[in-house]
């Protein structure tokens, strides 16, 4: 497996252009894991090609830039840098399709500066606390009736949990209806953003899955206007929410700021639940010890499960391996270097969380589970971001982070989950990675010694699991 440890070229000529640029390109769209690894491991660290598709030179130009020093010059200058966004299908000018991807995840200069100031004040730290007793009981009423001795699909689970949590706490729903109604306006509209068929066809035509998007926006876009109209149901709980409201010129984009934050704050949470209860099933000794640490706390004590310390490396572990963005893509919006490579504007640069997290010199073994090496590392921000980092880190991730842990210490101490026998765990991509069809699994009762289920799919691609027959 290629390393991360290669020393750095810059080339004005491209690397691969015309024909073979849209190849890649293709294949990005479809696995950017598998594309990024296959780039780097043929073009070490820097690496450039050339669309035949776009309209100026500097537009034709995309980039991958790997490792934490770039990592650091291109996150921290955010006037330079428009991110890429949260979803790639155009709309035509004026339409809520249009609309709705102008959201704070594709802001940059003193636009993006003002959102975060305003958004973190609303989730940092001391905030995020005041939630920890709603999530709990979210999470126990919700594991709580989650089916015991049948298989079923985790990631459906897991993510109507996730949507609870950020719904009714960070965005004061009135209650678990109030909040499913928005979650599904949203959900089915992202999930329709990311179809091949939207971006490979993306014409208004009668029977086009991009006609039902534009539809699908329209819906989202006066839902989402409507609910932000209605009373959360507590100042506390609705702080969030107003924050959102007040601070949008218009209810247009006050609806795409919702959307876009709420599909961030839930559809990461969720995805992460998934792959830590996946990774676990495939390490019983990771399990075994994570099962005596949360059973010699009170699980009752938010503050005890919150500061475990092998659970907070199982997270971590978690989102080292499968970060949730493994490639963070940015639109250069005037003329720059990151290092010693020169962007003109209009190119596209992306860095890779992923390819940082394999770099053997800071990770040993680095495509192992192995949650203990937390104990002994520290890696600075711009080696370890699964939140991105500097200015363009995820305001959210103390909320993330607080609800994971409260969520997996309450199922490990009492269910166990492993995959259904024959079915494949893939990865997928919709801005995030996710188990491809969802992640089926079968819950039961914590009972004796687990034995790993031998299961298949590309997730083995890039994680390496010594104790199970798990192949690609």
């Amino acid at each position: 497996m290629p390393q991360l440890d290669k020393v750095g070229r810059t080339s004005a000529r491209p690397d691969i252009k015309g024909l073979g640029a849209l190849r890649t390109m293709m294949q990005f769209y479809k696995d950017p894991v598998a594309c990024f690894e296959a780039l780097y491991a043929r073009f070490g660290d820097t690496f450039h090609m050339q669309m035949p598709t776009r309209p100026s030179p500097g537009a034709a130009d995309v980039f991958l830039l790997v490792g934490s020093k770039y990592n650091r010059a291109l996150l921290m200058n955010t006037r330079s840098f428009r991110p890429t966004g949260l979803w790639p299908a155009p709309g035509p000018e004026g339409s809520a399709l249009q609309n709705l991807r102008r959201n704070p995840l594709c802001m940059h200069g003193e636009e993006h500066d003002r959102y975060l100031n305003g958004v973190a004040e609303a989730v940092n730290r001391t905030k995020v606390a005041q939630y920890v007793e709603p999530a709990r009981a979210i999470i126990d009423e919700e594991i709580g009736r989650w089916p015991v001795d049948e298989t079923v699909n985790f990631s459906a689970l897991s993510r109507r949990l996730a949507q609870r949590l950020s719904f009714e706490t960070l965005f004061g729903a009135v209650d678990a209806a109030d909040g499913a109604g928005i979650a599904r306006q949203i959900e089915e509209f992202h999930q329709r953003t990311w179809m091949t068929s939207v971006m490979a066809f993306p014409v208004d035509a009668p029977g086009t899955d991009y006609r039902k998007l534009l539809r699908s926006a329209e819906r989202l876009q006066q839902a989402a206007i409507d609910w932000m109209d209605a009373p959360a149901t507590c100042p506390a709980h609705g702080a969030f929410r107003t924050t959102i409201r007040r601070s949008a010129p218009s209810p247009q984009q006050a609806a795409a700021n919702l959307s876009a934050l709420a599909v961030a704050s839930y559809e990461t949470s969720s995805g992460t639940l998934d792959w830590a209860l996946f990774l676990l099933s495939q390490h019983p000794e990771a399990l075994a010890r994570l099962e005596a640490e949360i059973d010699a706390l009170d699980v009752g004590e938010a503050e005890a499960v919150l500061n475990a310390p092998y659970l907070d490396g199982i997270l971590k572990e978690t989102l080292r391996l499968v970060p949730p963005g493994p490639a963070l893509g940015f639109r250069v919006i005037e003329a720059c270097s990151v290092v010693d490579v020169e962007l003109a504007v209009g190119a596209t640069v992306y860095i890779s969380p992923h390819l940082t997290h394999m770099t053997d010199s800071i990770y040993t073994q680095p495509r192992r589970f192995l949650p203990e090496r937390w104990q002994n590392i520290r890696p600075n921000a711009y080696e370890y971001l699964p939140f991105s980092a500097g200015p363009r880190r995820c305001p959210g991730m103390w909320f993330a982070l607080n609800n994971l842990k409260l969520a997996l210490a309450r199922f490990v101490s009492s269910y166990r989950a492993r995959p259904a026998p024959g079915r494949r765990i893939d990865r997928a991509f919709a801005a995030i990675t996710i188990p491809k069809g969802g992640l089926h699994m079968q819950i039961s009762r914590r009972s004796g010694a687990l034995q790993p289920a031998p299961c298949r799919g590309n997730i083995f691609q890039f994680i390496e699991v010594t104790n199970t027959a798990g192949a690609h």
